[in-house]
């Protein structure tokens, strides 16, 4: 989190007459240069680093390409920073930010709950959470499910990420790997069984065929739509990381990415000729196209030969009982381990090759057959943090769509591995970018963009009837060197816009925005000003109960740049809670840190149709009034000598009800600090205006917990802080 620095200074915002058109969000150009990430390691799996452009040979279709972009990218991880305060993850975040760390690079958890067995659902769970622990501060993140239930959008707040964890339940009935159907086939059935026997035994091959090749299309179906989503995510570190027990699938072919997928399956390769055209092709493809690093993690752990058996049944043979012999005594499995059923060709080898396979061709490698897990971790966090981006143009652009194969290695350095995807797919060229709105387009893509820094919060408040009315804080830092003019004023002329994606409908069903100009001036003029200024522009719109992501994008004239912004709020129905609280707003004791536009007017354009505005008074009426007492804080983190104002509203369907507040404060240990004991009487608007000092308070995170309880209900509330 960075630190408000404040700019004394007067603010003013002239809107333009007219709000902005509204459009549905369209992805941006893309441009010719592809970019590849390479991650280098030397004989014993360290990064190397220090390399230049000039060390690496890179091959298109085996031609030479010259490197025309470069770029080593390194995060490094001091110490101190391990040891600095943080937030709980299961702690609800209500401030988003474009400029954290998490910005830069994007990981998507894919838990193929379709092949793992039901008996590892806790493991699997484990699993994931110590990913998101362990990568969720360093990333932005999304959960995603192979049966595509209780998947995530994209998201910097853990606990979002841990909550679609926690209902994960894996759907696999037995131990042994899915057999990779990739088409329905007929079963083979013993000529000599009599007819009645026969006719179950194809039922049930064809019952089970059936669903074992509906699963595994639709994992590839799955990663490949995951992988197109981040295709114009140009210039930031995307990865899978899959956790799945794979599938009984000869993935051997892929070894051979150099000759390109297509080339493969039309000439027969063990990937199985046509069976896999329509399904593992274009899923590779499509991690290629969108530069995406593909990593593997096996839950099953170490499979020793002593489990073996265990880990393959049912046999094979018997894929299609209805009934499946008993399992062997352990001594009778140990006895069987040199049997081929259950050497390097059984089920579970081939499934666990087969993860490795397909993670070495999208540049990433695999974790299998280990109980060092968090070793495993290790290594795909470090891929993660250093690394080189290279881009290049294609000289050679006549194979239109065709898969082109990439090389890339470094001459002087045999021993060196590099991990790089293995080749792309040119896109089609791409529509015209005339008459689209650039406001729209910055906030079109799965990942924020960050060429201007800006943070939003928002804030549901009791509305009219069902409709929440959420007060909206965006937050705009720009360098005063750029904005600063000859009379020693900064000015710029601001556009921004709120698009709602409904998380329900998958879709935007609201957008508002203006344009406009500002003015800051700095009460003491012979003071010198910081290197960047911060002003916060609020709004107010209306939503109904629901799941939303807010998607703010804003662009300043001046520099040239543009930026957006996302955040997930929950819209609650405060007219069917029989007890309810707000989400809590923060500000400053001493009044707003950072200057404050005033609107004059808001734009009502929703669902692609401008509506029409109120009259003027009653336009300023609405807007000038802010919801909060205070000017509510982006910031989360504060100095000892802050006080700090807490702000939250008690919703009751009975308005004469006694009800009981308890606030305390609540340190990393759990233990309470400070608190406040409140009775929001019969008749009482419920509204909560809370001074803390944190004087006595040491550094490091805390929790305001708020818990509201009358006769018969209770609510719970709670944001978090940092004390530096």
């Amino acid at each position: 989190m960075r630190r408000q620095v404040a700019l004394p200074a007067a603010i003013v915002l002239l809107l333009t007459a007219a709000g902005l058109p509204a459009q549905q969000p369209t992805f941006r150009a893309k441009t010719e240069l592809i970019l590849v990430d390479a991650v280098v390691v030397d004989k014993n799996g360290n990064a190397v680093r220090g390399l230049k452009a000039s060390d690496f040979a890179l091959t298109d279709r085996k031609k030479p390409q010259a490197i025309e972009s470069f770029e080593e990218i390194s995060h490094e991880r001091p110490a101190h920073a391990i040891a600095a305060p943080a937030l709980p993850p299961t702690l609800k975040l209500d401030v988003a930010s474009n400029m954290t760390v998490q910005a830069d690079r994007l990981v998507m958890v894919f838990i193929d709950d379709l092949h793992i067995w039901k008996g590892r659902t806790d493991k699997a769970k484990a699993l994931a959470r110590d990913i998101v622990a362990r990568l969720g501060p360093q990333a932005s993140m999304a959960i995603v499910f192979s049966s595509r239930e209780g998947s995530t959008e994209v998201s910097q707040d853990r606990s979002v990420l841990l909550a679609a964890i926690d209902g994960m339940q894996a759907r696999q009935t037995f131990r042994r790997p899915h057999q990779g159907f990739l088409k329905q086939g007929a079963a083979y059935v013993d000529p000599e069984l009599p007819v009645e026997f026969k006719l179950a035994a194809v039922n049930t091959a064809q019952r089970a065929s059936l669903q074992d090749l509906n699963d595994n299309v639709q994992h590839f179906e799955t990663l490949k739509d995951a992988a197109m989503m981040l295709v114009h995510e140009d210039r930031r570190r995307k990865a899978f990381v899959v956790i799945s027990e794979g599938l009984n699938l000869d993935l051997s072919g892929l070894q051979g990415a150099e000759s390109g997928l297509a080339e493969m399956v039309a000439s027969g390769s063990p990937l199985g000729g046509g069976v896999a055209a329509n399904t593992l092709p274009p899923m590779m493809n499509a991690l290629r196209r969108a530069n995406v690093a593909l990593y593997a993690i096996d839950p099953r752990g170490k499979v020793r030969a002593e489990d073996m058996m265990l880990e393959s049944w049912p046999p094979l043979d018997c894929a299609v009982c209805e009934n499946p012999p008993a399992l062997p005594a352990p001594a009778e499995r140990i006895e069987s381990r040199e049997d081929s059923q259950f050497g390097w060709n059984n089920p579970v080898r081939v499934a666990q090759a087969g993860l490795g396979f397909m993670s070495e061709a999208a540049g990433g490698f695999a974790v299998t057959d280990t109980d060092d897990l968090t070793g495993g971790l290790n290594r795909i966090l470090e891929d993660l943090d250093h690394y080189y981006l290279l881009g290049f143009y294609p000289t050679d652009t006549s194979s239109g769509n065709a898969m082109h194969p990439v090389g890339l290695t470094v001459p002087g350095h045999p021993d060196y591995t590099v991990r790089f995807r293995r080749g792309y797919v040119p896109d089609a060229p791409s529509a015209s970018l005339k008459g689209r709105d650039p406001l729209t387009e910055l906030a079109a893509g799965v990942m924020p963009k960050g060429d201007l820094p800006l943070r939003l919060t928002a804030m549901p408040l009791p509305g009219v009837r069902k409709a929440a009315s959420v007060a909206i804080a965006l937050e705009v830092t720009a360098p005063v060197g750029l904005m600063k003019e000859l009379d020693n004023k900064l000015r710029d002329d601001i556009s921004y816009a709120v698009l709602v994606v409904d998380d329900k409908k998958a879709k935007v069903t609201q957008r508002t925005g203006r344009s406009a100009r500002f003015s800051l001036q700095a009460h003491d003029p012979g003071k010198p000003m910081p290197e960047s200024v911060t002003y916060q522009i609020p709004l107010t719109i209306d939503l109904e109960p629901g799941r939303y992501q807010l998607r703010a994008s804003a662009i300043s004239k001046k520099l040239g740049k543009g930026g957006s912004v996302y955040l997930a709020i929950t819209v609650p129905d405060f007219t069917r809670a029989p007890l309810a609280l707000t989400t809590i707003a923060l500000g400053f004791a001493d009044g707003a840190r950072v200057p404050v536009g005033r609107t004059t007017a808001r734009d009502r354009a929703r669902l692609g149709v401008v509506m029409p505005t109120l009259p003027p008074a009653q336009e300023r009426a609405q807007n000038t009034q802010n919801p909060l007492p205070f000017e509510p804080t982006l910031s989360r983190e504060f100095d000892r000598a802050d006080a700090i104002r807490a702000y939250l509203e008690v919703v009751r369907m009975d308005p004469k009800s006694t009800v009981a507040l308890t606030i305390r404060i609540i340190d990393a240990a759990n233990e309470s600090q400070l608190g406040f004991d409140m009775v929001v009487g019969p008749y009482d608007h419920g509204r909560v205006d809370l001074r803390i000092p944190l004087k006595t308070l040491s550094p490091g995170a805390f929790t305001i917990r708020v818990s509201a309880a009358d006769s018969r209900d209770v609510a719970h509330a709670e944001t978090g802080f940092i004390i530096k």
